[in-house]
């Protein structure tokens, strides 16, 4: 999650398993710009889908749940696919964009119509901290040292750790009051994950640039972009679960 991004379905391991792929033309090598212009196709689809779900659910909110759950499977299963065999992000990544366009879209819908304004808070919140973080990996004020690579791990466990939890109270009908109490401690957990979150943010910068300088192959830039998308979509999802919280209180 040696040096390795933090990310799930992003490590430098993955990158070893299929050194053999390395480009030997430059034309052939994986690049950050090229890394970026894929995120950004990646970014549009994944944006597109959750505006037709947004729509959709609007019109028929007998779909909300339906699509909700849906969307959310399919783009886990999906990551799960591109994790395991990297060399699919060129076909897969686009699929998972529009599944989790779908899921995120519905899931605003949602929340939207119960706190009016909350989605459009969420996206301008995950863009200023993705921009914040940017920043402050570009003038080198937090570099993805050794250090913070163990602590992120180790943050990661337990983070996974609850959620494995949450999603097996959910399946029973209950919910774990840690993750949506609007309590103190509820909203102090939600800033965690904001932060966590953010870190990944880092580290995947990092490796992306690691796959640049190590010349490998131009297909995963594909993979790169998914990771950031990943990643993003986490942010968002996390502050809109704290924007959700501050709202009930």
């Amino acid at each position: 999650m040696p040096t390795r991004s933090h990310n799930p379905v992003f490590n430098e391991k993955t990158f070893d398993r299929f050194a053999y792929l390395t480009g030997t033309a430059p034309a052939a090598r994986m690049t950050v710009r090229g890394t970026l212009d894929r995120a950004t196709i990646l970014f549009a689809i994944a944006i597109s889908s959750a505006a037709l779900a947004w729509v959709g659910v609007s019109s028929a909110p007998g779909l909300a749940l339906p699509a909700a759950i849906g969307g959310g499977i399919l783009a886990f299963v999906l990551a799960l696919v591109v994790s395991f065999n990297p060399t699919s992000a060129p076909v897969v990544s686009p699929v998972y964009a529009v599944a989790k366009g779908i899921a995120l879209g519905t899931i605003s819908r949602i929340l939207e119509a119960q706190y009016p304004g909350i989605a459009l808070q969420a996206l301008m919140g995950t863009g200023a901290i993705s921009a914040v973080m940017l920043g402050l990996y570009r003038f080198k004020v937090i570099r993805a040292t050794p250090m913070l690579k163990r602590v992120v791990i180790g943050m990661t466990l337990a983070v996974m750790l609850m959620y494995l939890v949450a999603f097996g109270m959910f399946l029973f009908g209950a919910q774990m009051p840690l993750i949506n109490d609007p309590s103190p401690l509820g909203i102090g957990i939600s800033l965690f994950l904001i932060g966590l979150a953010a870190f990944y943010l880092i580290l995947d910068f990092d490796l992306i640039e690691q796959g640049e300088a190590q010349g490998r192959p131009k297909a995963f830039e594909w993979y790169g972009a998914f990771a950031l998308l990943v990643t993003v979509a986490w942010i968002y999802v996390e502050v809109l679960r704290l924007l959700s919280k501050l709202n009930r209180r």
